[in-house]
């Protein structure tokens, strides 16, 4: 019973991961990293297939020869205006300030980030759908002040339906 458990405070394999998206489904989890406009990470990605047979061997060695090239050159990020090495030691303790930004917020917080870049794209396509409807919104307008008696009673009917029609095809 393990939904006893994680009401009474048991711990589990599960309960001791704080992620909230853990027990997602992994096509749901895909579709939600590509659509989303805010990057949610993960506390504790999935580990990566180990490699097979005689590779390590091989990549050792480039790692090796990686390790040897680094040493004699000092890393600089790609924001340092002088590639050159000048002012590494600046550098050194750099982090960006979206992972800063991200490392002090908690789980609710980059949730609700993700919530309003969905909320804000969302209005983004409504107002563009409007824009694109601008032709059957005038014909709704020009209905309401220069239309027939009958047009009025009926509330415009039929410029509005083709208005509504335009607007939810896009929105």
């Amino acid at each position: 019973m393990g939904w006893f458990s994680g009401w009474f405070g048991g711990s589990s394999a599960s309960s001791s991961n704080n992620d909230p998206l853990r027990d997602l489904d992994p096509s749901l989890r895909d579709f939600l990293e590509k659509e989303s406009p805010v990057k949610y990470q993960t506390s504790a990605p999935p580990p990566p297939p180990p490699p097979a047979g005689p590779e390590p061997s091989v990549a050792s060695e480039s790692a090796e020869i990686d390790n040897a090239s680094n040493t004699s050159k000092p890393a600089v990020p790609p924001e340092s205006l002088f590639q050159d090495g000048r002012y590494a030691h600046l550098w050194a303790t750099y982090k960006p300030r979206a992972e800063l930004e991200g490392a002090m917020k908690s789980d609710q917080e980059k949730l609700m980030d993700v919530l309003e870049g969905y909320k804000a794209r969302k209005a983004m396509i409504g107002k563009a759908a409007l824009e694109n409807c601008t032709l059957e919104q005038a014909a709704v307008n020009d209905c309401y002040k220069k239309g027939t008696w009958g047009d009025t009673m009926t509330m415009c009917r039929t410029e509005n339906q083709s208005f509504t029609r335009c607007y939810a095809m896009q929105a």
